[in-house]
């Protein structure tokens, strides 16, 4: 193994059986127990640790960590810092006592053996580190009992502040999950969560948390002091746990000696793109309300799609209302990517979607309360035929865009969707009732136009606005086609009779 270090930690989740392990030129020692094994403290520097499976069987590589010596390299390494960590700072009703038995085997018990539990709103974790794309991960238990409890924390790095939702449900059969993770420019940064929803008797466990370090080596801490290798019970500064952290992955023992020889860094991927993104995206946000300011007021920025904007006010009537209104729900979408309710998602769908067809509308000087109804409508249902058709994107990137309380009325567990797709057990019926909400917007649009004297017909003015309702429609019935199943690959592709679709309705003055 290419790496300094002091100490090693390598699990394995078996039944007692025998093993062997040699570290560097040295003898091979037996062990006997489970299959985890941890190295006494060696000397700083470049060590080589073969592992022999020996009698256990299929064993499983759970994960490998290096306790870093002085001069280990940590250069956008990825650090691991225990529960237990005096680095880390707690305030609140925190304990780590077992607050319910874990259901799940020797291989997925916690790092360290030890996890901070809290159960009460109000429970805060502060962490000051050296570094950028920051994780934190833990379990829960009695998650699912109820639609109502739900888990929400705020987590802030450097002032910056993200609030992320857990539906109940969504984390069932997952021994340990990621709670959250962001990137952040190299450089020193606080990182602070804050627990605001969650309902007793569950509880909520932190085991540890990652982020990739940019300082060069320990010795180049402030205030550290190198370490002599006497005694195992000597302290380690927790910046000194560099983790090569090797998740989940199945090897597969077809001989008596099996030799694992690993090293690999662990990435923390976003979850969201919308994390990975919040520093660029508030940025953009706040360019943008100032646009929108000096466009109403004469001024606009030298941005081509703000001069246009304000070249369009000129000679039409573009309300900064609408503008401001799209702008925040966008901004307002970078903490709450996902929605736990239909109704959370419509009013979205509201701020974004329809406000655009509401700016179309007053670009044409149609003043019409059933237009604006129905384009109120036809832009929720745009939104949620949108969502369906990126399903399978965003399971893929870990997303699920379907609210938390269509998923739970069908026994949706998110994790199945963003393994096993369509395979995922209730997914379908979850999409057969989501896609039915689009189409219930759809229809009311559709009947908004039978006011005011129009007959069921678009005014040939405003056709070119309510034509978006020809792509949806077209999605809606290849999906129902394809019994809802929205992984079909089919669906993916652009349908060759949506062009001739789009004539017949604006010919039609129908949608």
């Amino acid at each position: 193994m290419a790496r300094t270090g002091v100490e090693i930690v390598a699990s394995c989740s078996k039944a007692d059986h025998d093993f062997a392990v040699k570290i560097d030129d040295g003898p091979w020692v037996k062990q006997h127990g489970r299959g985890r094994y941890e190295s006494p403290l060696l000397v700083d520097g470049h060590h080589t640790v073969t592992y022999a499976a020996g009698e256990l069987e299929l064993p499983t590589l759970d994960y490998l960590i290096v306790k870093a010596g002085p001069s280990t390299p940590l250069q956008d390494r990825t650090i691991i810092v225990d529960d237990g960590s005096p680095s880390l700072t707690y305030a609140g009703d925190w304990t780590t006592d077992i607050v319910h038995p874990l259901a799940n085997n020797f291989s997925t018990t916690a790092f360290k053996s030890t996890i901070h539990w809290t159960k009460t709103v109000g429970d805060t974790l502060q962490f000051n580190f050296t570094g950028s794309a920051i994780a934190i991960f833990g379990t829960f238990v009695n998650h699912s009992q109820t639609l109502e409890q739900n888990f929400s924390a705020i987590y802030t790095i450097d002032g910056l502040s993200t609030t992320r939702y857990i539906p109940t449900g969504s984390l069932d059969g997952l021994p340990m999950a990621r709670l959250f993770s962001v990137d952040a420019p190299d450089g020193f940064h606080t990182f602070a969560i804050n627990v605001t929803q969650i309902t007793p008797p569950m509880a909520v466990g932190f085991d540890f948390l990652t982020y990739n370090a940019s300082f060069a080596n320990i010795a180049s801490v402030d205030g550290h002091q190198t370490p002599m290798p006497a005694s195992r019970n000597m302290k380690i500064p927790a910046a000194a746990i560099a983790a090569t952290v090797i998740g989940m992955m199945a090897l597969i023992c077809t001989t008596l000696l099996v030799f694992l020889i690993h090293r690999k860094r662990r990435r923390v991927d976003d979850d969201q793109s919308m994390d990975k993104e919040a520093w660029k995206g508030k940025m953009r946000m706040q360019f943008w309300r100032d646009a929108v300011k000096g466009i109403s007021e004469g001024k606009p920025p030298r941005h081509p799609i703000a001069i246009a904007l304000h070249e369009a006010s000129q000679r039409a009537n573009i309300p900064a209302y609408h503008l401001k209104r799209i702008v925040d729900a966008r901004d307002a979408e970078l903490n709450t990517p996902t929605h736990l309710t239909s109704d959370s998602l419509v009013a979205h769908a509201e701020s974004t979607s329809s406000t655009v067809l509401y700016l179309l509308l007053s670009l044409l000087s149609l003043p019409s309360s059933a237009l604006s109804h129905a384009a109120s409508h036809l832009g929720a249902a745009q939104t949620i035929t949108t969502l369906l058709r990126a399903l399978p994107f965003h399971a893929k990137n870990g997303r699920m865009i379907i609210p938390a309380e269509i998923t739970a009325k069908h026994g949706v567990k998110q994790e199945d969707v963003f393994r096993y797709g369509p395979n995922a057990e209730g997914v379908e019926d979850a999409v057969f009732e989501f896609a039915t909400l689009a189409n219930d917007h759809l229809l009311t649009a559709r009947d908004m136009l039978k006011e005011e004297g129009m007959g069921g017909k678009v005014p040939a003015r405003a056709m070119p606005v309510f034509l978006a309702g020809v792509p949806i429609s077209n999605f809606l019935g290849r999906l129902e086609k394809v019994n809802f199943d929205a992984f079909t690959p089919a669906l993916q592709t652009r349908d060759w009779k949506l062009p001739w679709q789009l004539w017949r309705s604006y010919y039609k003055r129908q949608f």
